[in-house]
């Protein structure tokens, strides 16, 4: 089997068959299979996935008792049996010429993985994102993680942008702890293992950006899994430039974790104090004029700051 394409799926009725629809329509010379995971859907997923797996022998399904999106993408690396593994949500959509582009590139590079643009579909605004407009080899860890921890961010965090060698991500299990930020874990574990990658200028990914989706079910636990996955990685990174960029996104987690709890009327002492005794000196040059204010004002003038929040909050209720 050349290609595994894993493809989670929870009370996605509405979608899934858009979804298969995509993959059953791939140009790809090569055989491979199609692994849906049903992670306990509760409405008709499941009968859609079983209509479409009566006609399609490279569908397979496995149902399994809901235990959330990493869980389900760790049963489908160990049920895939492809030499390359690849992820789609069961509400996104992939373009026809996307694998065989970057399987032919797996192929010929020998890269460890290789990641490919995508466009955020937001009703009827379409927008491209994480564009890089000539293809990128790198071969350096510091650069790897550079670009995908600095100001110049080309590797995405998702994961369902990219394919990889499958006995790359055999032994790397997506973690089951975190809701959220499970995949910028699960890519700085891949890339902690890899010696060469490509990222693509090719457009092949479509991820539909909705309401409903768990990206937009932000909460306070949430934030922290973030802040979790932050700190997973900065005890594993030497570099200090690399060390810099990770407290630099762990310092705009933690701004959002602030406002979010004072807006809500939570205790946010322990939030406050976290962003206090960040010495910011070494990332300043990195932060924006009005991440700088931000701080300047939390520091030495919490109650302009806070006045800023709630006057915030008024105008977006408006």
């Amino acid at each position: 089997m050349k290609l595994s394409i894993i493809v989670p799926v929870f009370n996605l009725e509405n979608y899934i068959a858009t979804t298969l629809d995509s993959l059953l329509s791939i140009r790809f010379s090569s055989d491979y299979e199609i692994i849906v995971i049903n992670d306990g859907s509760t409405d008709g997923s499941e009968s859609v996935i079983r209509r479409y797996q009566q006609v399609h022998s490279q569908i397979e399904m496995y149902s399994i008792e809901n235990q959330g999106v990493s869980n389900a993408r760790n049963v489908g690396i160990r049920k895939a049996t492809g030499e390359y593994i690849t992820f789609v949500d069961g509400d996104d959509t992939v373009e026809p010429d996307f694998y065989e582009k970057a399987v032919w590139e797996l192929d010929s590079g020998g890269y460890d993985f290789v990641q490919g643009n995508y466009k955020i579909i937001d009703g009827d605004n379409t927008r491209y994102s994480q564009f890089v407009s000539e293809d990128v080899v790198i071969t350096e860890k510091d650069v790897m993680l550079d670009k995908l921890f600095g100001v110049e961010k080309l590797i995405h965090n998702a994961v369902w942008e990219k394919v990889y060698r499958a006995e790359i991500i055999k032994d790397i299990l997506f973690d089951r702890t975190i809701r959220i930020a499970e995949d910028q874990k699960f890519v700085f574990d891949v890339i902690e293992k890899s010696k060469k990658i490509k990222l693509l200028s090719h457009v092949g990914y479509n991820y539909f950006q909705r309401s409903t989706s768990a990206m937009h079910d932000a909460t306070i636990n949430k934030e922290l899994d973030n802040l979790k996955v932050l700190s997973y990685c900065k005890k594993r990174v030497q570099s200090n430039s690399i060390l810099r960029n990770i407290e630099r996104h762990e310092l705009l987690k933690l701004l959002d974790m602030y406002s979010a709890i004072y807006m809500n009327g939570g205790d946010y002492r322990a939030c406050y104090e976290r962003i206090c005794a960040l010495d910011i000196k070494p990332i300043r040059d990195d932060l924006s004029k009005e991440v700088r204010l931000k701080i300047y004002l939390m520091k030495h003038a919490r109650f302009i700051y806070d006045l800023f929040l709630r006057k915030r909050h008024k105008n977006s209720d408006e």
